[in-house]
């Protein structure tokens, strides 16, 4: 029978704190390396509406750039409205951006809503901490985000 000693138990901690560390620091890179911000909207109803466009800005006055290529559909319930999310990579890691959403209408009609901020994960200095925490052998308890916004915060895990 395997009896675990004081000291077996403390390097199996060691190790477990090691391989967390490293994993956030993999983890860091690859969120430095590909930043994206993911927005996500949902509706209650989407009576008309053929889909939706996304853009970006840096500046809350803009200007915008559309970030989607083709017109994102719309719910094929339109009664019942639908869940959204859109990954935009063509984003710089720490760098704030303004998004806006439009609704499209059948007739061609549009409607723009207000924008919301948002900053892109994978600062250089998060992964610049992460790796002296892995270099002194702490824990790190640490999980990338594709992006947080200050308002309307509806970020990736």
């Amino acid at each position: 029978m395997n009896r675990l000693t004081a000291s077996t138990i403390l390097r199996l901690a060691a190790l477990v704190v090691v391989l967390l560390g490293l994993y956030a620091l993999v983890t860091g890179w690859r969120s430095y390396a590909n930043p994206q911000v993911v927005v996500e909207w949902s509706t209650a109803t989407e009576l008309d509406t053929a889909g939706f466009n996304l853009y970006r800005g840096t500046s809350p006055d803009g200007p915008f750039v559309q970030v989607n290529q083709q017109l994102l559909p719309s719910s094929p319930d339109p009664l019942t409205g639908g869940d959204y999310a859109f990954a935009d990579s063509d984003v710089d890691p720490g760098r704030s951006y303004f998004y806006e959403l439009e609704e499209v209408e059948y007739n061609g009609a549009s409607q723009r809503f207000p924008p919301i901020q948002v900053t892109a994960g994978g600062s250089l200095l998060s992964l610049v901490l992460a790796g002296l925490i892995v270099a002194a052998g702490g824990a790190l308890f640490w999980t990338a985000r594709g992006g947080k916004g200050d308002k309307h915060d509806r970020t990736t895990g």
